[in-house]
């Protein structure tokens, strides 16, 4: 009896290593990759951008989860928010060379202009549209994969955590979006894109690059009076303690890539590369319908905190987005081309 349920456990220890564990045809092995080393998980690094108590890292717990269900819990997923890894060009290069494995986050505009096209503001008003702009099909889905590629990174879809807003620490200004209305210097954090930082030129402000990991500090210190980018989840588990208001401007859809390396993608066999993939777009599918049912609730966490909430108007949306597209798009044919910029508008009916 001993010797049967000992050939009976090998052989199921050896269908769980199976399942995950074809040699891939591409090139990368078992071996090549020490995705299955004996004795030994293979560690993957997933830098994120957002904070321990979002869903996106929620998510990607999960997704780590099923993966080595699929896989005989070969690896260790090892996550990191907050850029604990570092900047988004950081841990883009990182992960070109291999020593980070997985990016929950954004491209690096310095390694390909067009990282940042995902943000393109007020292409999607509203988080009930992102599955069209952002799905599979989409022209953005398929330039962001091209743009990942170009960089030695295999893109595997998008996380959405939100609309993204902009925050104010200390005094607000009367007619806050109104571009009119005097600002009085204040200066607001934006990426390096001339997109958001048009747009804040535009509403009177004064634009300033800072890196993300890098804002609360900035924000603490007083070196910034605020900052563009957060979505109402991060800035309640990220930011609400530097902050006095949440203007909910939906400036554009938080879109984090999922990329992996080029090279630990290429150790992958055929089957682990299929898990990673199709979880992965669960988590797009997830994303969608979480961030819905979070967003206002977030609201009243932000309030409760005492972060002031700006209610904004159908009106308002629309006053902003037509500043946008006057003020930014035309930055999308000086960033990329107007080949480029033809094709988006055409997807997007524009």
């Amino acid at each position: 009896m001993k010797k049967i349920a000992a050939i009976f456990l090998a052989l199921s220890m050896a269908l769980a290593l199976g399942a995950c564990g074809q040699k891939n045809p591409a090139g990368g092995s078992a071996a090549s990759g020490t995705a299955n080393t004996p004795g030994k998980k293979t560690v993957v690094k997933i830098s994120m951008t957002e904070g321990l108590n979002s869903s996106t890292y929620a998510r990607a717990v999960e997704f780590g989860e099923k993966v080595n269900a699929d896989c005989g819990d070969l690896f260790d997923f090892q996550i990191y928010p907050n850029d604990q890894l570092g900047s988004y060009h950081d841990v883009n290069v990182e992960a070109i060379n291999g020593t980070v494995e997985m990016i929950i986050g954004g491209l690096s505009t310095n390694l390909d202009p067009r990282g940042s096209i995902a943000y393109t503001p007020y292409l999607c008003t509203s988080l009930s549209k992102v599955d069209y702009y952002y799905g599979e099909d989409s022209y953005i889905y398929g330039l962001v994969n091209d743009i990942a590629d170009g960089m030695g990174l295999k893109f595997l879809g998008f996380d959405i955590s939100g609309m993204e807003g902009m925050a104010i620490r200390g005094t607000l200004p009367d007619n806050p979006l109104d571009p009119a209305s005097d600002k009085k210097g204040l200066q607001i954090r934006t990426t390096g894109s001339p997109m958001p930082q048009a747009l804040m030129t535009a509403l009177g402000y004064i634009p300033l690059n800072v890196a993300w990991n890098e804002v609360y500090s900035a924000t603490q210190s007083g070196m910034i009076n605020g900052f563009l980018g957060a979505n109402a989840g991060s800035a309640y588990n990220q930011f609400r303690d530097v902050i006095d208001y949440y203007l909910p401007i939906g400036f554009a859809v938080d879109a984090n890539r999922i990329v992996l390396s080029g090279k630990f993608w290429d150790s992958l066999t055929v089957e682990q590369q299929e898990s990673f993939s199709k979880h992965a777009k669960e988590i797009f599918e997830q994303s969608i319908e979480q961030t819905k049912a979070e967003e206002q609730d977030y609201f009243n966490k932000l309030e409760e905190a005492g972060v002031t909430v700006v209610e904004l108007t159908d009106e308002d949306y629309e006053a902003l987005a037509a500043i946008a597209r006057e003020n930014c798009w035309p930055e999308l044919i000086n960033t990329f081309d107007q080949a480029t910029y033809d094709e988006l508008m055409s997807f997007y009916n524009q």
